[in-house]
C-alpha cells in the first residue's frame, strides 16, 4: 500500500505519533519495522510550515529571553507551555492533512 497512512515496508499504519517525533517530512520511522519513510511532494507544505514555526518562534523565544533575564522563570515556563499549546493542534492539522493528501515512499 502506498498511501499516506501505511508503511510501504509493511503495510501497516504508521499512526500520529510517528509524525509527530519526526523532525522533518522527510525523516519519519515506521513504528512497527523502522523503515525510514518519507513524504512525496512535500516541498511547499515545508515551506508553510517553517513560516509557522518561525512566526509562532520569533516571539515566544523573545518574550522567554525577556522572562528569564528578568527573574521570572515562571512566566517562562508558561511561556513554553503556551507555546506547545499552540504548536500541537497545527501539528495535528499537518499530519491529518499528510495523510489523507500525500503518499509515503521508503527513503
Amino acid at each position: 500500500m502506498t498511501d499516506g497512512m501505511n508503511c510501504p515496508g509493511c503495510g501497516k499504519d504508521i499512526g500520529f505519533m510517528a509524525m509527530v517525533k519526526a523532525p522533518w517530512t522527510t525523516r519519519i520511522t515506521c513504528p512497527h519495522c523502522r523503515a525510514r519513510l518519507k513524504y512525496l511532494g512535500v516541498r511547499n507544505f515545508n515551506i508553510v510550515l517553517v513560516t509557522i514555526a518561525i512566526a509562532i518562534g520569533i516571539p515566544a523565544g523573545w518574550f522567554f529571553v525577556e522572562f528569564i533575564y528578568s527573574g521570572g522563570w515562571y512566566f517562562s515556563l508558561l511561556i513554553l507551555i503556551v507555546v506547545l499549546v499552540i504548536w500541537w493542534p497545527i501539528e495535528l492539522a499537518f499530519s491529518r492533512y499528510l495523510r489523507a493528501k500525500k503518499r509515503l515512499a521508503l527513503r
